[in-house]
C-alpha cells in the first residue's frame, strides 16, 4: 500500500475486452510505437475529443416526413377519386372538388413548411 501511495497515477481503471479486441488494440500500440498499455490507454482516452450525437430531433423529423408522405398518398387518392367521377358523371362539380383539393395542398405545403423550418433550426 505504501508503494502505490508515492505513486503519481494512484487510481486504477480496469476493463476486459473479447480476442478481436485485443488484437485492434495490439495493433494500434505497434502503430504508435508504444509498448506501455498504460501510456497507450492514457493517451487514448485523453487526447482523444469523444462525440455524441442526439438522435431525438431526428426522431420527430422522420415522424413529420412520415407524416407528410401520408398526406401525399391521400391527396393521391383523392385526385384519383375526383378524375374517376369527372369521367364517370355527366355533372361538373369540378370547382368545389378542385377547391377542396387546393385545400388539401394547402395543408401539406403547411406541414412540409414546418417540418424545413424543424431541419433547419436543428
Amino acid at each position: 500500500m505504501g508503494k502505490k501511495a508515492n505513486r503519481q497515477r494512484n487510481i486504477g481503471k480496469y476493463f476486459c475486452v473479447n480476442e478481436l479486441e485485443n488484437q485492434i488494440i495490439e495493433k494500434r500500440m505497434q502503430e504508435s510505437n508504444l509498448t506501455n498499455f498504460g501510456e497507450f490507454a492514457r493517451k487514448s482516452c485523453l487526447d482523444k475529443k469523444i462525440y455524441t450525437v442526439d438522435f431525438s430531433s431526428l426522431k420527430e423529423i422522420m415522424s413529420t416526413i412520415a407524416q407528410a408522405n401520408l398526406e401525399v398518398n391521400r391527396i393521391g387518392n383523392n385526385l384519383n377519386q375526383i378524375a374517376k367521377y369527372l369521367n364517370e358523371s355527366e355533372q361538373n362539380q369540378t370547382r368545389e372538388l378542385l377547391n377542396e383539393y387546393q385545400k388539401e395542398i394547402q395543408s401539406l405545403d403547411q406541414k412540409l413548411r414546418n417540418m424545413l423550418k424543424k431541419i433547419t433550426e436543428g
